[in-house]
């Protein structure tokens, strides 16, 4: 009896033991089913993480190369269209063509490859020059002068060349001349109390009549220097030195009366004008030897060169007295290079060194350009041509245009809503198999 009892306990505890293994034998397969669908849900959505960030990468990199081709090639495009059209205001107003034309353009990309200036820069110049009356062989040989004396006082190349061709033509000078008047202004403007800007001023109010009584440019800056040493400077110097001059060619009754009795003669046995600035060395030489007193010479100049101009007459005479004039007249005889060097000094520095960074980039741009603006202007023109022709179409032919534009935009409204209908259903399915995921799990 107790053996068939134990025997009874053990096959129980035997049989649950096998129900217990093979419950839990289950419990474990359904675990490894669930880590294996979930590992299955968690890799397809890892997988499309990886495609989702590999399409943005894609993306990003696509629009980086455009950005690239549009930075690198559209820009020197855009350069090279901008040189084009300077260039075109330089053949437009010289008239410059072929030969004539591609000397201008060469010369200004030389430059702008070799200097602190664009070649942009240096076309709107020789347009300024062309604007001036000069020819295409003066506008070359004007360029190199003209380049240095901007670097020189740091200007720009247009307030430069409307300077330097105001001087050339004020005094009659040949446009070979530029290199030389350019190293008189540096000169007289390392030399004395006026930048090149108001020595340029004061030398177009004073250049018609310096030149009419045979006076030189560098007597005319000489005296302009004088005169900004003084606290005269630009427009009020150039204005006072015209008109003295003015004066002195053709004395009045009190002025020639004046000059008389100092014993000075303005013209010579030939009857021309003396030199100027002897002339008024002469004149303070006889007031002096009189010993007329500040008030009477005030009068005695009041008389020669009237109310407004006694007092710039009186610095110049000064400065002729005591040697200054000489010393700086003398400074302007020997200047070759004066105004290179000056430039030379002006940019040895980091700044320079930057500016010519900028030009050279402008260069290689312009080259560079140059290879796909005809392709660029292809475009352009066969789109601005497609455009006028739309227009035209729709100006001639309204109604069928109009017919046309409604087919469109029913054709348009029809093809929105579809794609909302689509974009619905493809929720709708999306939805679905959210659903479907989440049972699964669910079940499992």
């Amino acid at each position: 009896m107790d053996f068939a009892m134990g025997a009874m306990g053990l096959g129980f505890i035997l049989t649950l033991r096998d129900e217990v293994s093979n419950n839990l034998d289950k419990i474990r397969n359904k675990l490894l089913s669930f880590k294996e669908t979930t590992q299955e849900v968690l890799d397809k959505f890892d997988a499309g993480v990886r495609n989702m960030m590999g399409g943005f990468s894609t993306m990003y990199v696509g629009k980086r190369v455009l950005g690239f081709f549009d930075g690198m090639i559209g820009g020197a495009v855009r350069v090279a269209a901008s040189f084009e059209q300077a260039m075109a205001g330089v053949a437009a107003v010289s008239g410059a063509t072929g030969k004539e034309f591609a000397e201008l353009r060469n010369q200004a990309e030389q430059l702008g490859r070799d200097t602190q200036f664009s070649a942009s820069q240096a076309a709107n110049a020789q347009e300024l020059l062309a604007r001036a009356g000069f020819k295409t062989k003066q506008i070359t040989a004007s360029m190199p002068g003209l380049l240095d004396m901007a670097a020189a006082e740091g200007m720009g190349l247009a307030q430069a060349a409307d300077i330097a061709s105001s001087i050339l033509r004020g005094f009659d000078k040949d446009a070979s001349e530029m290199t030389n008047v350019a190293n008189i202004l540096a000169q007289t403007s390392a030399s004395s109390n006026v930048s090149i800007a108001t020595l340029g001023e004061a030398m177009k109010n004073v250049a018609p009549n310096a030149k009419k009584l045979k006076l030189d440019v560098q007597d005319v800056a000489a005296m302009i220097g004088v005169l900004g040493n003084a606290g005269i400077q630009g427009g009020r110097a150039g204005t006072a030195l015209s008109s003295a001059l003015a004066k002195i060619s053709s004395p009045s009754g009190a002025a020639a009366k004046s000059l008389s009795e100092l014993g000075v003669a303005v013209t010579d046995s030939e009857g021309n004008l003396r030199y100027f600035p002897q002339i008024l060395g002469e004149i303070f030489e006889a007031m002096q030897r009189k010993n007329l007193g500040s008030a009477i010479q005030s009068g005695v100049l009041r008389n020669i060169f009237g109310l407004t101009q006694q007092t710039e007459m009186q610095a110049v005479m000064d400065a002729i007295a005591n040697q200054d004039f000489a010393q700086l007249l003398a400074t302007l005889q020997n200047i070759d290079s004066a105004a290179n060097q000056m430039a030379n000094r002006r940019n040895a520095t980091l700044e320079g060194a930057l500016k010519r960074l900028e030009s050279a980039t402008e260069a290689v741009q312009i080259a560079l350009g140059d290879v796909f603006r005809p392709m660029y202007t292809w475009m352009i023109e066969t789109a601005a041509s497609f455009k006028a022709w739309v227009a035209m179409l729709i100006k001639n032919h309204p109604i069928i245009v109009k017919m046309i534009a409604g087919a469109v935009g029913a054709l348009t409204i029809l093809t929105g809503v579809l794609l909302t209908l689509w974009g619905v259903f493809k929720m709708y399915a999306g939805i679905r198999q959210m659903w479907t995921g989440i049972r699964l799990v669910i079940v499992n």
